[in-house]
């Protein structure tokens, strides 16, 4: 078996692994190929998963401020104020 040429950080972005992916290419050693392609993986399930919890949450808001009265143009803003908000709360969720 290959030695690992590369070691993957818990805190890197969507575009280092794709970087890693661009030097496999150039030195043709895909030993590390399924390591990678496990690792974008776990990104895009985490982008999904953040994007999903920020609509519900303007979802939330907005039912929960649909009966105040509060100008369209400010709704939006006071949303995102409470999201704001939770996320120093909850920096896990």
């Amino acid at each position: 078996m290959a030695k690992p040429t590369i070691t993957i950080e818990l805190e890197e972005y969507f575009c280092t692994i794709l970087d890693y992916l661009r030097k496999m290419h150039e030195t043709r050693d895909y030993s590390n190929l399924p390591t990678l392609v496990e690792r974008l993986q776990i990104h895009g399930n985490n982008m999904e998963d953040g994007l999903r919890w920020y609509r519900s949450s303007f979802y939330d808001m907005d039912k929960v401020l649909k009966d105040k009265k509060i100008p369209e143009d400010k709704k939006l803003e006071k949303i995102g104020a409470i999201v704001k908000k939770k996320l120093k709360l909850n920096p896990e969720d």
